[in-house]
Order: C-alpha cells, then sequence, then structure tokens
C-alpha cells in the first residue's frame, strides 16, 4: 500500500463529521479488503461502532479481518479490540507487521 490509511484520511479526521453506519455496511467494508472502503470506514465510522460490528463476526472472521488491515489502522482501532483479540492477532502475524505493531502501541495498550 502507497501510503498508510492513517496518512490517507487524517487530514479529514473529526469526530464531529463522522456519520452513522450501518453494522452490516461496516463489515462489508472490512471484509471487501478495498482500501478506499477501509479508509471510508476508518475516516467515517466511530472506532467504538467497529467494536460493535466485530462482536457480531466469529473469531476467525475478526482474525481474518485483522490480518488484512494495515497495521497503523490497527493500532489507532488498538483500544477498541478485546484483549484477547489484539494477543491473537500478535500471535499469528506476520513478523514485519508484529513489530511495526508492536513499536507503535503504548505501554498501556501492551
Amino acid at each position: 500500500m502507497p501510503e498508510s490509511l492513517v496518512a490517507l484520511t487524517m487530514s479529514k479526521f473529526d469526530y464531529k463529521t463522522r456519520k452513522p453506519f450501518a453494522v452490516r455496511d461496516i463489515l462489508d467494508a472490512l471484509q471487501s479488503g478495498s482500501t478506499e472502503r477501509i479508509a471510508e470506514v476508518y475516516r467515517d465510522v466511530h472506532p467504538g461502532d467497529i467494536e460493535l460490528a466485530f462482536e457480531r463476526l466469529d473469531e476467525a472472521d475478526r482474525l481474518s479481518i485483522l490480518e488484512a488491515l494495515p497495521a497503523d489502522v490497527l493500532v489507532a482501532w488498538a483500544d477498541y479490540l478485546t484483549p484477547s483479540e489484539l494477543e491473537a492477532f500478535l500471535h499469528q502475524a506476520e513478523e514485519p507487521k508484529q513489530k511495526e505493531m508492536l513499536d507503535s502501541l503504548s505501554d498501556d495498550e501492551l
């Protein structure tokens, strides 16, 4: 991916402009693997709503989506993932992504 989703969307990052999204729309975007759709979710959907969407998935689907997300998005959403989801993901992530996430997470998130 040429530029991070966080960099791609931070210029427009403002909680006041966030619009409501249906959980199904959030899940469809995350499962699509489309950089544009994921960037839209990252930009427009409150992370708490992402958390609600993730709760509707089984563990295998959650981990599959987490694997497809860029590390910078995972770090931004870390507070909204359960500790067990974050831990499970870190255990199975490839070393470069695992290192990037561990380097970016705060001590409180570890």
